[in-house]
């Protein structure tokens, strides 16, 4: 049985692929999720959380499976 590192697991390992794109990516979709969220609470609550929780899960898909899928096409080739 091969133990991997944790460092060498998903998603560490596209996170270290592509340094850049989630350096920058990341900060920008949990501020932009916290902002829109923010921005809601006098409207409603639930609202606010159920905004910033769906801008957070796209915007971290968005960045994470494009990545993956250029990782995981190079380890194939």
């Amino acid at each position: 049985v091969i133990v991997m590192a944790l460092r060498d697991q998903e998603p560490f390992a596209t996170f270290r692929a592509e340094p850049r794109r989630f350096a920058i990516g990341l900060p920008l979709v949990f501020v932009g999720g916290a902002v829109a969220g923010a921005l809601l609470v006098p409207a409603s609550f639930s609202l606010a959380l159920a905004v910033q929780l769906f801008i957070q899960t796209a915007g971290f898909a968005w960045l994470y499976v494009p990545a993956l899928r250029r990782r995981l096409r190079e380890e194939n080739e």
